[in-house]
């Protein structure tokens, strides 16, 4: 009986988290979440990239950031100059630091939700040799096709297209994907009654 409260508990916690926290279920990021990201790569990100160029002097001309962020996967070339987001800027920002980001999210592959979320999936993120990124959104609840993209034209994006294209890259993901994503909505609805 204790089990099946605690459990109770944390089920209610994971299902609700977003309906506290606002608008995750139709953004890529919350504001909250868009500021504390502005000020990480302008401040921790910026100190770090200084203290590794102590040697070289050079400040990197474009900054390519991958995390993983609760359920959403995408991507956006961010730019801290622009109306949406100069409000958020750290002041005084970095001289000499770029204003432009890459930011690809991989998505949290969670499940905490009755009834599919178009913004809820995963994504894998790649860079190759040549410091060329793209992401390979794996699925989404409502969507599970595979599908390569990246902030800007790049070989490495073009090179995943055709693999996808020619079924070579996650051939059965999509069906295995909707499949497993079934099942634990099916054991989260068991959980919670």
């Amino acid at each position: 009986m204790l089990l099946n409260h605690l459990m109770d508990g944390i089920i209610d916690r994971i299902t609700s988290e977003r309906k506290f926290k606002g608008d995750y279920n139709n953004k890529d990021l919350s504001a909250g979440a868009r500021k504390g990201l502005i000020d990480y790569l302008a401040i921790q990100v910026h100190n770090q990239i200084i203290a590794d160029a102590a040697d070289s002097g050079q400040m990197p001309n474009d900054i390519k950031f991958i995390f993983g962020h609760t359920h959403t996967p995408f991507l956006e070339n961010m730019d801290v100059n622009s109306d949406k987001y100069k409000d958020n800027r750290p002041k005084p920002y970095p001289a000499g630091y770029p204003t432009r980001f890459d930011l690809y999210n991989t998505g949290g592959w969670v499940v905490d939700t009755f009834t599919p979320e178009k913004t809820h999936g995963g994504a894998v993120v790649f860079i190759d040799d040549d410091l060329n990124a793209a992401s390979v959104k794996m699925y989404d609840e409502t969507d599970y096709a595979v599908v390569p993209d990246s902030t800007s034209p790049n070989s490495l994006v073009d090179r995943l297209k055709g693999m996808v294209t020619a079924g070579e890259l996650c051939t059965g993901f999509s069906d295995i994907a909707r499949h497993e994503v079934e099942v634990r909505r099916d054991v989260l609805k068991i959980l919670t009654r």
